[in-house]
């Protein structure tokens, strides 16, 4: 033995991967990355073994046994070898196997020669050294010793009995063979519950292997089930041989003449081949191994229905992918492109919305980015999109619903596992441009998986995915719980075929008044009910789904102002968009409850909003994203000083729209105040326009703003560089304007848009009205106004009513006062109350500062005008009651046909159509003043004929 192990010392080793026979082995070098390990064969020295079963040859006695006793010493294991000799370039050795458990270095042909299963040369040839050293001589003698010991005890072939002869010839079956039956051999193995014991006989590519079932003694061709050996995504030909060369290297490492378990599918007759699987003793799957290690490809065949066997594989090729190993080694993923940023891989996120049962919306902690993504590894029933006919699949409602409970509105860990771009559709432009979509895997609950739990309910599917798409980190939970919900019948696997039929009436925009009438009707006995945001349209108007009388509603909180979103108001539009973000965020799809106040004729439903019992009003006025509406205040749900209360807050903390760096004009969006603000203050101004039947426009007397803005204006300012305003342009959008007679631009505020694609436009400095086009008007730039209030203001006469003008008599009379009192002075504005924007005033023209002197009382005076109910006449002014009743006793002015409208209660008649109609016959809405030629011209004068925007 000390002999020996000093040989072993100098000898060579390898890596035992194959025994072709008793006396013939293949060893391979040690593997290098990238590169195919050097292999050889070699023949043991000085031995003759029994040969094997040939094509044209049947084996010789004791082929396989010999065969079989040298496998089980060295495959697979360590070798160490020395070179005795060399003949027809083939190595001649001597072979050692290290066993560990044997302690000692076993000598394979000795062992071989004392079984009896080889036989010692009978003479030495030159090659084998026949004048050699002694110690060739001593070693070929101490074989002639082992073999003398089994013909004493007659073992192997050295046994010449007829029945242990006959038991150890094997004729083996070969597939193509004529004896060869696949129907037997299938229908055989099926007995032995479908596995079957083999050995690795040949292997002819990383995907095809002769296999011996020793028991069938048949040797069956094997093609690896759901594999594929032609690889994609590499670079060239010579790369695809490469690696199919180090594939079969490989396979044949860990498989060639290993004991394995083999389960065959389908047959091809064409090429006698089974798909099938092979398991090494150890429980290693082939196919798993070489997907890992990137050798092979995933192949997802159709007849493939094993969920759990193919989720193996699928995991095999995510370790493959990830790890960029063999065909992945340049990262090319295909259909599944690895999150390019790391950090951005695993993060925590809100969910906003969930639009079906494998797809939200969700909101990174800290960021403002909303993005939509797709639960990996699973597909739920899809609804149809909006404008078809279709019908959602069944369970999509319950997917949905399941889903939103488990976690809308929840924060969870967003892990993202890949994105892949959708392939373009055949009837789809060239140019069509494909948003990437992410597929995450989400958790919630400390662990608990979303995409696991959905498949659990039975309310979504293991997705199969591509071999070229990358695998979620849960697919193996996920096809565990796909075979429990099938298993137990859940959902999409039960027997219920046709689930329940979730049918809600659609309210929104619905104009059947029977219908809204009806639902009304309902809401009226009962305004409380319960149900789910199912949409936001704005920060305070929702779509919402009843549960009480199935149907989906208009709802919008009572109590607030909405925001307009108009893309011409940048500032105003960031606020309407951050309180749709709000409400979103914090209402969309959440359970939640509403008290009905009052609705309107298009069936939009006024109330309150609670979530978890709080009002919903109140937090959107504190985070400053809403204003106060007083005139909707109504109901027995609203309580105004809370309202206020929240409003106060949201100012103290500079929140949203009280913020100064949004630089926001309240007045701007303030809603129409019916219960009238006061305000104190007067002011030296000259009327110098007429805008409506109640509203007078006034420049302030001091022009020194006005001359710093032209200043500005004059040098900063350049319409071609300026953004034009985009339709539709709503009334109150502040602007640039080009008046038309001196072709310079000033700021204006749009009064109207008109039927002829025009807009009347008030130049705010200087109160010329004036129609433009679109084309003559551009977006202003809110320093301008936040650093030069307007030079004018809308004022009206307080406490007064003007009725319709509809007959030219009349008309000339007030004509004639406004142009005798107005024209051309300063006069004097003393403010009462603001409503709408308007500063209602007592306008004194001159002289002492009396109110029974001013204009309002002259106007009362001549029947002009009517003390209004609408406002309370204070104490110090109830003279001009006398005055009125006076008036009407001399029937003066429009008392004479009674036009006053003597009797009636109702002052909402003197803000009528009819009214707007008639007061445009005195003063139409382009003028300052009507006359005859103008009113044909529809030029712009004012009171006294000149021009308001002066030529300096």
């Amino acid at each position: 033995v000390h002999g020996i192990l000093i040989e072993m010392e100098k000898a060579h080793s390898g890596l035992a991967t194959a025994v072709f026979s008793g006396d013939k082995i293949g060893i391979q070098g040690r593997e290098k990355e990238g590169e195919v390990p050097m292999s050889k064969e070699l023949f043991l020295a000085y031995i003759e073994a029994p040969r094997m079963q040939l094509p044209h040859k049947s084996a010789e006695p004791f082929a396989l046994a010999a065969r079989e006793f040298v496998r089980r010493l060295i495959i697979g294991k360590k070798i160490f070898f020395s070179v005795e000799y060399s003949k027809d370039d083939r190595e001649f050795c001597i072979v050692w196997n290290d066993d560990p458990a044997s302690g000692k270095a076993l000598d394979i042909a000795a062992e071989l020669v004392k079984e009896g299963l080889a036989s010692v040369r009978s003479k030495l040839s030159k090659e084998e050294g026949e004048d050699d050293s002694l110690t060739t001589r001593s070693r070929y003698l101490m074989l002639r010793e082992e073999q003398d010991y089994a013909k004493k005890h007659e073992k192997g072939i050295w046994n010449k009995k007829a029945e242990v002869v006959a038991e150890n010839s094997v004729d083996l079956i070969f597939p193509g063979t004529p004896n060869f039956d696949h129907f037997k051999i299938q229908e055989a193995i099926a007995k032995m519950g479908g596995r079957a014991e083999g050995i690795v006989e040949y292997i002819f590519s990383p995907c095809g292997y002769n296999v011996l079932l020793p028991k069938l003694n048949v040797v069956v061709k094997v093609y690896l089930e759901s594999v594929t050996n032609t690889p994609s995504g590499v670079k060239s030909t010579e790369e695809q041989q490469k690696i199919a060369k180090r594939g079969k290297s490989y396979a044949e490492r860990i498989a060639q003449h290993q004991n394995v378990i083999v389960e065959l599918g389908a047959y091809d007759t064409s090429n006698s081949t089974f798909t099938g699987r092979i398991t090494l003793a150890e429980g290693k799957d082939i196919a798993c191994a070489l997907i890992a290690n990137g050798y092979v490809k995933l192949f997802v065949q159709k007849t493939a229905n094993d969920e759990t066997y193919f989720a193996k594989l699928r995991i095999a090729l995510h370790e493959a992918q990830v790890g960029k190993k063999g065909i992945w080694k340049e990262g090319k993923l295909g259909k599944g492109e690895e999150e390019k940023d790391p950090k951005a891989k695993t993060f925590k996120a809100k969910v906003i919305e969930i639009h079906s049962g494998d797809s939200i919306t969700i909101e990174k902690v800290g960021g403002e980015e909303e993005k939509r993504v797709f639960l990996a590894g699973i597909r739920a029933p899809k609804f149809p999109s909006p404008n078809s006919d279709e019908k959602p699949q069944p369970f999509a409602w319950e997917a949905k619903e399941f889903l939103r409970k488990l976690i809308i509105g929840k924060i969870v860990e967003v892990d993202v596992e890949y994105t892949k771009t959708p392939e373009k559709r055949e009837d789809e432009p060239a140019d069509t441009k494909k948003k990437p979509m992410t597929f995450v895997t989400i958790t919630y609950n400390e662990g608990k998986c979303v995409n696991v739990d959905m498949v659990a309910e039975g309310l979504a599917t293991s997705l199969t995915p591509r071999s070229d798409e990358l695998l979620s980190k849960c697919y193996a939970d996920i096809v565990e719980a796909s075979t429990r919900s099938k298993k137990a019948k859940k959902g999409v696997h039960s027997v219920v075929t046709t689930p329940p039929v979730h049918s809600y009436h659609d309210l929104v925009g619905n104009n059947n008044p029977k219908t809204l009438i009806y639902y009304t009707e309902v809401f009226k006995k009962n305004p409380k009910a319960t149900g789910i945001v199912e949409y936001c349209f704005s920060g305070s108007r929702f779509k919402f789904r009843v549960n009480e009388t199935t149907c989906y509603i208009a709802f919008v909180c009572q109590g607030l102002q909405p925001l307009p979103q108009d893309p011409n108001l940048p500032e105003v539009q960031g606020i309407f968009k951050k309180g749709q973000k709000f409400a979103k965020s914090n209402v969309l799809q959440r359970d939640a409850e509403i008290e009905a106040i009052s609705w309107d004729k298009k069936g939009n439903c006024f109330g309150v909003l609670y979530i978890n019992g709080k009002n919903y009003a109140l937090s959107l006025l504190e985070e400053g994203l809403a204003l106060i509406n007083t005139s909707s205040g109504r109901g027995p749900y609203i309580k105004k000083e809370l309202y206020y209360q929240a409003e106060e807050k949201a100012k103290k903390n500079l929140k949203g729209i009280w913020n100064p760096k949004e630089n926001i004009s309240i007045d701007s969006i303030r809603p129409v105040e019916k219960e009238f603000e006061q305000v104190e203050g007067k002011s030296k101004v000259e009327i110098v326009s007429y805008l409506s039947n109640k509203c007078l426009y006034g420049v302030y007397t001091d022009d020194t703003n006005v001359k710093k803005l032209e200043a500005v204006l004059a040098k900063d300012f350049d319409p071609k560089k300026a953004e034009k305003l985009q339709p539709p342009i709503r009334r109150g959008t502040y602007c640039m304007a080009l008046y038309s007679e001196d072709k310079k631009w000033y700021r204006g505020l749009v009064e109207k848009a008109n039927t002829d694609s025009t807009y009347s436009v008030l130049f705010i400095d200087y109160g010329n009205m004036e129609n433009v086009t679109l084309e003559s008007i551009v977006k202003i730039d809110s320093k301008l106004l936040k650093d030069y209030p307007p030079n004018g203001i809308k004022l009206g006469l307080a406490y007064l009513n003007i009725p319709p003008l509809d007959t030219e008599v009349e008309g000339k009379k007030l004509r004639s006062i406004l142009q005798n009192q107005l024209d051309d002075k300063e006069v004097e504005a003393q403010f009462k109350y603001k409503e709408d924007g308007i500063v209602y005033s007592i306008i004194q023209c001159g002289g002492e500062a009396n109110p029974m002197k001013s204009l309002n009382a002259y106007l009362l005076k001549r029947g002009l005008a009517k003390v209004s109910k609408q406002v309370k006449l204070p104490g110090f002014l109830t003279e001009w009651k006398d005055i009125q009743d006076k008036a009407r006793s001399e029937q003066a002015g429009f008392w004479e046909t009674n036009e006053l409208g003597e009797g009636s209660d109702e002052e909402a008649q003197y803000i009528s159509q009819a009214y707007l109609t008639s007061i445009k016959a005195i003063f139409p809405y382009s003028c300052l003043l009507y006359t005859s030629d103008a009113a044909d011209e529809r030029s712009s004068v004012d009171l006294g004929g000149r021009r308001l925007i002066k030529k300096k």
